[in-house]
């Protein structure tokens, strides 16, 4: 083996290169007919290797063995190749073209940091796509995945920026915990009706309006911090067997359940769909270990054994959003809600005004004592929102506030 013109020449005979084959000046590779492996490591770091040629015959290329080398530009991958180690192709940075293998399983950390890759085909071959394998292709604007991809690992596809729409195929199953975190351009996800694994925050940091799901385990799918401009739905055919919580956002009251058939800032319950989320009050609950619905039913009881999680300055929150929907709430815990309001409930009328919650801000101003001048900000709140059904309801408390204070001023006058 040696270097002639910056290209790296093969002895005839020579079968497999062993490790280590790094040398800055390498700008050209080209393995023989001869050649049936690539070690692992083999050209990791070879800076300036931009051309590799590979032999139809070549099987296997090991654990890193293109690693960080930043000018390759392509990669045609023979298509019998039997292994691909780890991280073969990790941060080769200006790599734009990628032909794949017939392989079953693609690896973990594969094109990892291949900063200029902007689209990948995967062989219907392909079955599972392991961790991190595109992790961080942030030019990666389109995917088209395998007809029989089963499993996509955990962050498979975080921080993906470019990347606009996927659609799963029918054969998909699991979609593992943060598989496309931070994939923040995403504007088109189509699911089929048998994934039966959604993983924790899979799409974090992105706000979605609705997708049906399938599944026997939902949790934390969707996670986002509370931007009250924006919300979270997900609709999921009630024949699911197990749905924890976890879903962060805030959902606009027209979206909610009318019925109050469980508290609307968890989830609602309608017809054959359950629509999920979460409001920034309920961060404390998350426990992927707790299911509070069952076969499609909400379980009231093990929701109201959850409040000792939140925290203290949240609980006052949680206790309203209970109280204005009360179904199969107990005296004890009733009174127990009522007594975490008192003191902070300025606070949390303000707080529905923010969410925009008819249903709590109405039992707030129904069964606690707000004085004019207050009601006159929560007034121009909502109307600095442009929230007009919060307007009205406001609007009628104030007027019998001022009435109640205007006799209770008259009486005392009479008594004087």
């Amino acid at each position: 083996m040696k270097i002639k013109n910056n290209k790296l020449v093969l002895k005839k005979k020579k079968t497999k290169i062993n490790e280590y084959c790094y040398n800055e000046s390498i700008e050209q590779l080209e393995l023989t007919k001869k050649v049936k492996a690539v070690s692992r490591m083999t050209f990791n770091g070879c800076r300036n290797l931009q051309t590799v040629i590979f032999n139809e015959n070549l099987q296997e290329i090991g654990y890193e063995a293109f690693y960080n080398c930043v000018s390759l530009e392509e990669a045609s991958i023979p298509v019998d190749l039997s292994f691909l180690g780890e991280g073969a192709f990790m941060d080769c940075r200006s790599l734009k073209k990628v032909t794949l293998p017939q392989l079953k399983v693609l690896p973990k950390n594969l094109f990892k940091g291949c900063f200029s890759l902007e689209e990948i085909i995967i062989p219907d071959s392909v079955e599972i796509i392991e961790e991190g394998c595109f992790h961080s292709c942030v030019n990666l604007k389109r995917i088209t995945l395998s007809k029989n991809l089963r499993e996509i690992k955990e962050y498979a596809f975080k921080r993906c920026q470019s990347l606009e729409s996927v659609v799963f195929p029918e054969t998909l199953r699991i979609l593992g915990d943060k598989a496309f975190e931070d994939s923040k351009n995403l504007k088109f996800i189509k699911f089929n009706n048998d994934l039966t694994y959604l993983g924790k925050s899979v799409f974090y940091n992105k706000f979605y309006d609705e997708y049906k799901i399938k599944g026997t385990a939902f949790c934390s799918s969707f996670t986002s911090k509370a931007d009250l401009e924006n919300c979270i739905t997900i609709t999921i055919p009630k024949t699911i067997d197990y749905l924890s919580l976890g879903f962060e956002g805030v959902l606009p009251f027209a979206y909610r359940n009318k019925n109050k058939t469980c508290p609307d800032h968890v989830l609602s319950i309608e017809k054959e769909h359950i629509k999920v989320f979460m409001s920034s009050a309920f961060y404390s609950y998350q426990d992927d270990s707790d299911y509070i619905i069952k076969n499609g039913e909400f379980d009231f009881s093990k929701y109201d054994n959850q409040l000792e999680k939140a925290e203290d300055t949240e609980k006052p929150f949680v206790a309203a959003f209970r109280l204005a929907y009360p179904k199969n709430l107990e005296e004890r815990k009733r009174n127990e809600y009522f007594n975490l309001i008192k003191g902070y409930e300025k606070d949390v009328a303000i707080f529905s005004v923010e969410v925009r919650d008819q249903d709590v801000l109405s039992y707030l101003l129904e069964n606690f004592s707000f004085d004019t001048e207050f009601c006159a900000a929560l007034y121009s709140l909502c109307s600095k929102k442009g929230y007009s059904d919060l307007q009205e309801i406001v609007s009628g408390k104030t007027k019998k506030t001022a009435l109640s204070e205007t006799e209770n001023l008259l009486n005392d006058l009479l008594l004087v």
